[in-house]
């Protein structure tokens, strides 16, 4: 069996040219249980391999978009128009919704009785809840 960095450099090699993760664990010859073990238990580990997964899924998405272009490029209408569904605002079926609404930070008197309420459970002492108290009643009054 390989150490533990032979295996890392496999993973991350397979994971670059191709970021697939069934594919890469049984390169390099361990189980994806094994895979997400270590992924737990090693930040160094994890930070590698979702590093070259981020390189390989790069690749690949430059080269899809290579070949979508090139669908373009020879008249395939149905890569135009995924072209223009994606990237153009007059062909997206995208819902924009857009309001004006003032916010308010005014709070009623029920909602400052429940904060009260709850500061009292919280278990802070006197002090703290006294500062946050008075923090509620300067937001209210419009002040920071």
């Amino acid at each position: 069996m390989l150490n533990k960095e032979k295996i890392l450099d496999i993973l991350c090699e397979e994971l670059r040219q191709r970021p697939v993760l069934q594919y890469a664990v049984k390169k390099a010859g361990i189980s994806r249980a094994q895979y997400y073990r270590w992924i737990k238990e090693d930040k160094a580990f994890a930070e590698k391999v979702n590093e070259a997964l981020e390189e390989g899924t790069a690749v690949i998405n430059d080269f899809s978009v290579s070949k979508l272009l090139a669908g373009i490029q020879n008249d395939n209408l149905a890569a135009t128009f995924f072209w223009l569904r994606a990237r153009h605002p007059d062909f997206s079926n995208r819902l924009h919704v857009t309001t004006k609404q003032e916010v308010s930070y005014t709070l009623t008197d029920e909602q400052k009785k429940i904060i009260e309420e709850a500061l009292k459970l919280s278990g802070l002492t006197d002090d703290e809840r006294n500062g946050l108290n008075n923090l509620i009643n300067q937001n209210d009054h419009g002040e920071e």
